[in-house]
């Protein structure tokens, strides 16, 4: 695989105003500044992706803390690993970067991706654009469910999601949190788990 250089962050845009059915996905929604959470905590979370483009990660902590990570895992890509078995997605910052060193993990800008040990590029944290907010609105009165959301019009391509409750573990000393895919019993399962991680 060819060197790729680490995306630049999406320039923020001014929070807009909620309607009925979205997710309120305010500016500090995606700062991280505030942790709303103990250390172990369960929080929603939705894996979604176009189908010919790449997947991203929202975790909802409460009504007004949101993080969107761009994974830059392509849909199919994903889609395949995880029909295989159980699938790992870490994701590490480097601690020696003054800029990640600091920082709560929900506010690193980008990413080092692996998927299952293998390096397949960079995540970028990212604001919400007016197709993330129609597809939240479509699935984020949910609490579990695996779908597609068929194309609004010719030029788009149908979506593919996989939403549920995930327990989230903060460890090391806020240089690590994990989110693992409930089961729908409500025990943490082995079929999903996200890593955000502080590397050395």
């Amino acid at each position: 695989m060819t060197n790729q250089s680490p995306p630049q962050e999406t320039q923020p845009q001014p929070p807009r105003q909620s309607h009925q059915g979205l997710l309120p996905l305010q500016e500090e929604s995606l700062t991280g500044d505030a942790d709303p959470n103990p250390s172990k905590s369960t929080v929603m979370g939705t894996i979604y992706g176009h189908r010919h483009g790449t997947i991203r990660f929202c975790v909802e902590y409460n009504d007004t803390h949101h993080l969107l990570l761009d994974l830059g895992i392509l849909t199919s890509l994903f889609a395949k690993e995880i029909d295989s078995g159980p699938l790992r997605i870490a994701l590490e910052c480097d601690a020696d970067d003054d800029d990640a060193t600091w920082k709560p993990l929900r506010s690193v800008p980008t990413w080092k991706v692996c998927l299952s040990g293998r390096s397949v590029g960079y995540a970028v944290k990212r604001w919400p654009t007016d197709d993330d907010r129609s597809i939240m609105d479509v699935v984020g009165w949910k609490t579990a469910a695996v779908g597609v959301i068929e194309a609004a019009a010719e030029e788009k391509d149908e979506v593919v999601y996989m939403r549920g409750r995930f327990e989230r573990v903060v460890g090391g000393g806020g240089n690590s949190e994990t989110y693992h895919l409930m089961n729908p019993g409500g025990t943490p399962g082995d079929e999903l788990s996200v890593f955000l991680i502080r590397g050395g």
